[in-house]
């Protein structure tokens, strides 16, 4: 094992902002699916006038909306 050299990484400083972007964009992506998802149901839950459907829905647009306003902060934050 003497024979190989031990490379040390090359110095960038972008490099873990620009991983900490990718992981904001994707989660801000995943959460505002599921925001928009809950939206749907909530409007069909309206629809169909239904109380437990309408109480779930409502609880979980709220809190997708409340996670993707802190993640879009952090992102603003960020960049």
């Amino acid at each position: 094992m003497a024979g190989y050299a031990r490379r040390g990484r090359v110095s960038d400083p972008g490099r873990r902002q620009r991983g900490t972007m990718q992981r904001l964009e994707l989660a801000m992506g995943i959460v505002g699916t599921i925001t928009i998802l809950a939206l749907l149901t909530l409007v069909m839950a309206l629809v169909q006038g239904t109380g437990a459907a309408l109480t779930g829905a409502a609880i979980i647009f709220l809190v997708a909306a409340v996670v993707f306003i802190a993640l879009a902060i952090w992102y603003r934050k960020v960049t």
